[in-house]
């Protein structure tokens, strides 16, 4: 109803904008130095992220609205927002990380924890033998 206008309206500002333009830049860039069909096409006609950029960003604007519109009516913010819709999505959320949890092996678990502790047992030997070296050598000088 009178919110879709208010959306509408600051969706058009946000594609407007300065920090929009950027992030479409680096996408085609990243597009254009990918090895997908996008960046074959790109490199094969020499068609640069910059040239580009105008043209995609008219289709987008131009979608914009049109897009808001379906975007509005499939989650109607009453409806979305209600008790029964909050309790429905948090049931799903559920379910879905318990489907990952079961995809959880104890080898798949073993590797996440092996890669994240790695990083920092690597420095804790590091420092381990700096103050080992450190004390050893004071207790020498000492005389122990």
């Amino acid at each position: 109803a009178e919110y879709m206008g208010e959306i509408k309206k600051s969706v058009k500002e946000m594609l407007e904008s300065q920090i929009f333009d950027e992030a479409l830049e680096k996408k085609l860039n990243e597009i254009q130095e990918g090895k997908g069909m996008g960046g074959s096409i790109m490199k094969a006609f020499n068609i640069q992220g910059t040239t580009l950029k105008p043209t995609v960003k008219k289709i987008i604007l131009s979608l914009a609205s049109e897009f808001t519109t379906i975007f509005l009516k499939h989650f109607d913010s009453e409806a979305f927002f209600d008790r029964a819709s909050v309790l429905k999505m948090r049931k799903h959320i559920e379910s879905v990380i318990d489907d990952r949890l079961k995809d959880l092996t104890a080898d798949k678990v073993k590797v996440l924890m092996e890669m994240i502790v790695r990083v920092h047992l690597g420095w804790l030997v590091v420092w381990g033998n700096v103050f080992g070296g450190i004390i050893g050598l004071l207790s020498t000088l000492a005389g122990y």
